[in-house]
């Protein structure tokens, strides 16, 4: 019954270090994120970090496609010259409305995900007004796409007529914008109407008067004044009464029910009042209901019929559907006395209702969840409140409260870490297995009243990458897969999928893990990480580029050591070019407790050596899969490919200004020479090998402490 949309990462940053990681495709924004149903746009890359000679879009559905501009050949080269970045975009007639994951693919590999939102209204791109004398027209059912200005506020004009009923959507965090929307409603004398202020993963809907035809002003800016390309948001002014439109302004239903219980639809409308103690809403097991909070006091009462013995799971799904909502649940059950006096007893709360941590990230949600076994029959009385008061998100709130019989469930969430020393470091990054390299793959398990050990494997792998099974073992919650790429992998781009086998009593099943990926690091004004559900897991393998240490095991065998032992891990480093003459430092993750591991180095001579964990007499007996991490430094030319293309250009040119028989053109020839010795310099710092510090992973070792 568990969900999980967001996670919240704490991080400290690590200042004054040379560049960690090789460099892998960082995209942050891309210029359009709204796009129409049947429609043709440009879309290019508006923000990025790493993101050299960007190549490609690729986008979750099949129906939106992205062709490469291309610009005008160079003088004296027939060659076509690609527009790195940009793109032509075509979205399909039968793309439903929705939100969609689009991948950027270049020379430094596949980025991490972004969001786009596809919609049946028009779309636009505007410059918003800065005057408020002078705002900029917010028309009936388009969708207006623009940046937050930084330390300004962005002015709209709307015109309603009599007795119409229109909002406005303001969308910003369900396209992984950083913005943080604050609207101001005011009416055409400037007099302030209402004032709402969205959070992270909740956007705002503006309500707007109903009556007379009037006039009215709209303030948006980002919470704390920030802007530029990383803040985009969407407005769209619609009926009051339009069906809700296929979660594309709110949370994605689609990626909400991928790793929800079998969640079953609302069996009581949603208009039915829910708020009178004395007359609850009935459910019947299993059922639901959907509900709101229409203010800030409001309590919301239903009942159900227990049997002695029975066991039941009560939900609220709310905030993990994109309502700022801190739901609380309370459980009572009736009993009446000898003189026929009825009286209600509080047997069970409930609150967030999961809390897993994986290194940095933190899984967890608000909306609450009880498990309950009853001890007698009797009627019982479910009270939902919730306990975020505030009015700055809006005033009415809804959610579905569940209750269905407790059963042993299992999900599955997937990601792909960014490495480092301090596992709190962490960024949104793309991934690019370099031929020998190796890359991790974390999977995290939310159990509900089962604790069996789980089959994993990933299938989907591209040709040249490798990974073996795992089992993760009983009553654990977290295990790792590493891809490894051949020596000659090829070049290729894959969807990867974690598969997980286990049994629940006689009941054999399989699962697929869901993908969750980074949206944004730590800045200066948050200390958290932001990160989201994902539609797929892309890995890209490059044939440009090799890693310069890989770690191995003499012996991956299975370990066997009994408590107040040691146990000695025999390692072999395969170093390659840029990594030949380095110490490397080994580090122990994923060491169970009571069992210590110090750090080792192998010196810049050696190619092996031995790593020793020492169970103590407090490590519990089980058995454990441990890894290493090492840190070096190497060195590493980004794109040399990119130099050398510019360097043959240019000789090209010089040998054809040396002809003779050419003379009458030595002027173009000079001034094409002059603009490609340009090119050559501006592709030299990629093509240099420049220091980074990197962190190998080893294969997984089996630990069994007796």
């Amino acid at each position: 019954m568990f969900l999980v949309l967001c996670a919240v990462v704490f991080l400290v940053l690590c200042a004054g270090e040379l560049a960690a990681q090789l460099p892998t495709t960082q995209l942050k924004s891309l210029s359009r994120v709204f796009l129409t149903v049947g429609s043709e746009a440009d879309m290019s890359i508006a923000s990025s970090a790493d993101g050299d000679e960007i190549t490609a879009l690729r986008f979750s559905h099949p129906g939106i496609t992205a062709e490469l501009l291309i610009d005008a050949a160079l003088p004296f080269d027939d060659s076509v010259q690609p527009r790195y970045g940009h793109f032509h975009v075509r979205v399909a007639n039968d793309v439903p409305a929705g939100r969609y994951d689009v991948w950027a693919v270049g020379r430094l590999g596949v980025s991490n995900p972004r969001t786009i939102s596809v919609h049946p209204e028009p779309t636009d791109l505007l410059s918003p007004s800065h005057d408020v004398a002078a705002p900029t027209e917010l028309p009936l059912e388009k969708i207006l796409q623009a940046n937050a200005s930084i330390a300004q506020r962005d002015f709209y004009h709307i015109h309603v007529d009599e007795n119409q009923d229109l909002s406005i959507d303001l969308i910003a965090q369900q396209v992984d914008s950083r913005m943080i929307a604050t609207a101001e409603l005011r009416d055409a004398d400037g007099r302030l109407l209402s004032v709402l202020t969205g959070s992270d993963h909740v956007d705002l809907t503006i309500p707007l008067p109903v009556g007379l035809a009037a006039d009215y002003l709209l303030f948006v800016h980002d919470v704390l004044y920030r802007g530029g390309n990383e803040y985009p948001y969407g407005l769209v002014l619609h009926a009051s009464d339009a069906v809700e439109r296929a979660s594309t302004h709110r949370s994605d239903e689609r990626l909400v029910r991928s790793i929800s219980a079998g969640a079953v639809e609302a069996s009581q409308p949603a208009d039915e009042r829910s708020d009178d103690m004395e007359s609850p809403r009935e459910l019947a097991i299993p059922g639901t209901a959907t509900a709101r909070f229409d203010s800030a006091s409001d309590v919301d009462y239903f009942q159900c019929q227990l049997t002695k013995g029975q066991s039941v799971a009560i939900e609220v799904l709310s905030e993990r559907l994109g309502q700022p909502t801190d739901a609380r649940l309370t459980l009572h059950r009736r009993s009446t006395d000898a003189d026929g006096v009825v009286s209600w007893q509080q047997v069970a709360a409930g609150d967030d209702s999961f809390n897993l941590s994986d290194g940095p990230m933190s899984f967890k949600s608000t909306d609450p969840v009880i498990n309950y076994t009853a001890d007698v029959e009797a009627t019982y009385r479910i009270k939902v409140q919730d306990m975020d008061s505030g009015e700055m998100l809006g005033k009415t709130q809804s959610y579905t409260l569940s209750v269905t019989p407790l059963s042993p469930s299992l999900k599955l969430l997937a990601y792909l870490p960014y490495d480092h020393r301090d596992i709190n470091v962490t960024r949104p990054s793309g991934v690019r297995v370099l031929r020998g390299g190796l890359q991790p793959l974390r999977v995290v398990a939310l159990r509900q009243n089962w604790s069996g050990p789980i089959e994993l494997n990933v299938s989907g792998l591209p040709a040249g990458v490798h990974c073996a099974p795992v089992t993760m073992p009983a009553e654990h919650s977290v295990a790792q897969l590493n891809l490894r790429a051949d020596e000659d992998a090829a070049a290729s781009v894959a969807a990867i999928e974690v598969n997980a086998k286990a049994s629940i009593g006689d009941q054999a099943f399989s699962i697929v893990a869901t993908p969750t990926t980074v949206q944004w690091e730590k800045d200066a004004q948050r200390n958290s990480l932001r990160t989201r559900l994902v539609s797929q897991l892309l890995v890209s393998v490059s044939d440009l580029d090799v890693e310069p240490i890989t770690i191995g095991m003499d012996d991956p065998m299975p370990i066997v050591v009994n408590k107040g032992d040691k146990a000695k891990l025999a390692v072999k480093l395969t170093r390659r070019a840029g990594g030949e003459k380095t110490p490397v430092i080994l580090r122990g993750r994923d060491v169970p407790a009571g069992v210590t591991a110090r750090d080792v180095t192998i010196a810049a001579d050696q190619d092996t050596g031995e790593y020793t964990l020492d169970v103590t007499a407090n490590a519990k007996p089980g058995t454990y899969r441990i890894w290493l991490q090492g840190e070096t430094k190497v060195k590493f030319a980004p794109n040399p490919q990119s130099l050398q293309r510019a360097t043959q250009y240019r000789d090209r040119l010089q040998k054809m200004r040396d002809d003779p028989n050419l003379s009458d053109q030595h002027k173009d020839l000079d001034a094409a020479i002059q603009t490609a010795n340009k090119r050559v310099e501006s592709a030299k710092p990629q093509a240099n090998p420049r220091d980074f510090t990197i962190f190998p992973a080893s294969p997984m070792v089996v630990l069994q402490v007796n």
